[in-house]
């Protein structure tokens, strides 16, 4: 009837509906969780990467310190680097054509010999030689390396770029090494490392993003290195704004308590206005690592199977209504024929009932028309139809 037929098809339609509600909410939450591990993996992986990273460069510097004969040669050096025309200016030259393999490096900016109180015994530079080191703004970096500690603190400087063409703001991390001789601290070796190198190396992020980026900053949020290729592009010296709340919030509870964040609820973020990221504070390494990607690209697999997920369902809903309607009409045909073969049923019935009444009245004018007679004589009444 056409009520069942109408149910049936609301039911098909109700159950297409659900299983489209179910399977795009289920996708959504399985994408999510991948989204967020994905973000979870490439943040902690920045971090990890560039503390080996670190820790490889110490060592290299651990080697160089450790020389005997390097330290006998930077202790006959000139108290804060005054040099006069004489043998220590000599010894100034070899040490730095001894130093100078350091720089074979990429990442390695530059190299310089520090007296404790900040001066440039030797640097790479020449004309720095006398100077004073910005290091000495940091006189508990200073006081750890003397004290027989390796050191390195991270900052911005100004470098070459790629082309070597033009000086750029970038993130630099200085790394000391305590030199020591007769198991004295004389002088501490530093070593200037690009620190946009190593983060371009460290950023695994899934090649669909190409909108990603990420980024180090410093305990009061302040940029301390980007990628290199995101230079043009992230012309902000300040973390994200969620990125500073964290570090607000980090500064008034337990730094445990205050651990790193996740967003995939979106924000305006450096490298688009709406971002996906996650960020943390890693007080081993004194550095914060973030990373983002464009909101609308981390989603797109999801908007595409989304739509993708409606088409199929509209498709399979005109179906199920092309159906409904075909099995409508099939089913009203078969109605009228079956009320067409009901009257021709009653007509024959009663045409039989009125010869069986002349046969009796007449029979020798009009045939029996019973069930007997007719099976008797079949051949001679259907017999010739049927051929």
């Amino acid at each position: 009837s056409r009520n069942r037929v109408l149910l049936t098809t609301i039911l098909v339609l109700s159950m297409l509906g659900g299983l489209l509600f179910f399977l795009c909410g289920w996708m959504e939450d399985e994408y999510r969780r991948n989204l967020h591990g994905q973000l979870l993996s490439a943040r902690n992986q920045i971090q990890q990467d560039v503390a080996t990273w670190l820790s490889d460069k110490q060592g290299l510097l651990e080697k160089w310190a450790g020389n005997d004969q390097f330290a006998k040669q930077v202790s006959q050096l000139p108290a804060g680097g005054e040099y006069a025309m004489d043998e220590s200016l000599l010894r100034v030259i070899a040490l730095n054509e001894h130093l100078s393999p350091l720089l074979d490096d990429a990442d390695h900016v530059a190299f310089a010999v520090l007296d404790a109180g900040g001066h440039k015994l030797v640097a790479s530079v020449p004309a720095e030689l006398g100077q004073q080191d910005p290091v000495a703004t940091h006189p508990d970096v200073l006081r750890d390396v003397f004290a027989g500690e390796p050191a390195y603190y991270f900052s911005r400087d100004t470098l070459l770029n790629a082309d070597a063409t033009t000086y750029v703001p970038s993130g630099v991390v200085y790394v000391f090494q305590p030199i020591f001789l007769d198991n004295e601290v004389i002088a501490a070796l530093k070593l200037t490392l690009n620190l946009e190198r190593e983060l371009d190396r460290a950023f695994h992020m899934d090649s669909l993003w190409e909108r990603g980026t990420a980024y180090l900053f410093d305990e009061h949020g302040n940029l301390v290195a980007q990628r290199s290729d995101q230079q043009g592009f992230i012309p902000e010296t300040r973390a994200a704004q969620p990125v500073l709340d964290y570090l607000a919030e980090r500064a008034v509870v337990a730094p445990a308590i205050a651990a790193g964040r996740i967003n995939l609820a979106g924000y305006p973020g450096l490298s688009a206005p709406d971002v996906v990221g996650a960020w943390s504070w890693y007080s081993r390494l004194q550095l914060g690592v973030a990373v983002e990607v464009d909101r609308a690209e981390a989603f797109r697999l999801l908007s595409m199977f989304n739509v993708f997920a409606a088409l199929i369902t509209l498709l399979a809903s005109v179906v199920v209504l092309l159906l409904g309607a075909l099995y409508y009409r099939r089913g009203t045909a078969l109605k009228h024929e079956m009320n067409l073969l009901e009257s021709l049923t009653d007509g024959a019935t009663s045409l039989r009932h009125r010869l069986a009444f002349c046969h009796t009245v007449h029979p020798e004018r009009w045939s029996d028309v019973g069930d007997a007679a007719l099976l008797e004589h079949l051949d001679a009444w259907l017999g010739p139809d049927l051929l």
